[in-house]
């Protein structure tokens, strides 16, 4: 069931970005991509009440733990992740989308930190040495385009360390708050957290668009089949991946993540006729081979 959830988030990961790819229209987007977050966090919140209806049908005493201590505790990584998605989109102007890319995998490393410090888990040298070597084969695979280089404005860097450190932090401590608790049920943790989710979600889509409460409508305007295929992959992502938190950790998370890079390369190579390059052949291998290494340790 374990290696279900991990495979699961792989394979949803990597639809993610072909899916989002596949969305544009003349190179943009005709939807609000604002809503889009909004609109995956509410389909989360909605299964995950589903799920806890049918968990409570068969263990109602061990499955709801209502506590001021636990809604405060999901607030935290909601804010977290709320805080870096935001960022997101300041560091991509200032620094461009190929040097965002290059530096997303020093996630990995924050993680692994963020991993020892909080939860308390050891790891051995040698873990750590495969960590750093994935960490630079995801680096490696996005070297060679044309337009990449590691210029930009030091606000750019800094906020993008920022983004790293806060998106390790957010996702270990969800870890953290999953597994406070292994009686209360995985659903009403995540009902819990994508509450606070809609809220936050709610707020970025008020900011740039306060016209949402006034005509709704303009909320979905440009919606497709597809922008809504890519609703429901966020959501399940989100799913996928409190699954592999709550029972697995944030290292195997981590390395799918790192893994799906590859996917979406293979795809993007069927589907969009986007090149293999030897940098990105050079980096799987080196992924692929520190990935094999640190489980065998």
């Amino acid at each position: 069931m374990k290696a279900l959830f991990w495979c699961a988030q792989l394979l949803l990961t990597s639809s993610v970005a072909l899916l989002t790819h596949a969305s544009k229209v003349d190179g943009g987007y005709a939807y609000n991509t604002y809503s889009v977050p909004f609109f995956s966090e509410l389909l989360k919140l909605c299964i995950s009440a589903i799920l806890l209806a049918i968990d409570y049908k068969h263990k109602p005493r061990e499955t709801l733990c209502w506590s001021w201590h636990m809604i405060l505790a999901s607030l935290v990584p909601a804010a977290a992740y709320f805080v870096s998605n935001n960022v997101n989109f300041f560091v991509v102007q200032y620094l461009g989308p190929s040097t965002f890319q290059l530096l997303s995998s020093l996630k990995i490393v924050s993680t692994a930190v963020f991993f020892r410090v909080v939860m308390g888990v050891q790891l051995s040298g040698t873990k750590w040495k495969m960590l750093v070597l994935i960490t630079l084969g995801c680096a490696v695979s996005q070297l060679g385009s044309s337009n990449m280089s590691l210029s930009g404005s030091s606000n750019g860097y800094a906020l993008k360390f920022l983004n790293v450190v806060i998106t390790g932090f957010a996702s270990v401590y969800n870890e953290k708050v999953l597994k406070s608790s292994q009686t209360v049920s995985v659903h009403y943790q995540n009902l819990i957290l994508y509450l606070w989710g809609v809220l936050f979600a709610l707020c970025s889509l008020f900011s740039s668009s306060p016209y949402v409460f006034r005509n709704p409508k303009e909320t979905v305007k440009g919606y497709t089949v597809m922008t809504c295929c890519i609703i429901v992959n966020y959501a399940l992502v989100g799913l996928a991946t409190s699954f592999v938190l709550k029972y697995l950790d944030n290292i195997a998370k981590t390395l799918a993540a790192a893994v799906s890079i590859f996917f979406v390369a293979i795809f993007s190579y069927i589907f969009f006729l986007e090149p293999l390059t030897v940098n990105l052949i050079l980096g799987m291998g080196i992924v692929v081979v520190s990935c094999e290494v640190y489980y065998k340790e």
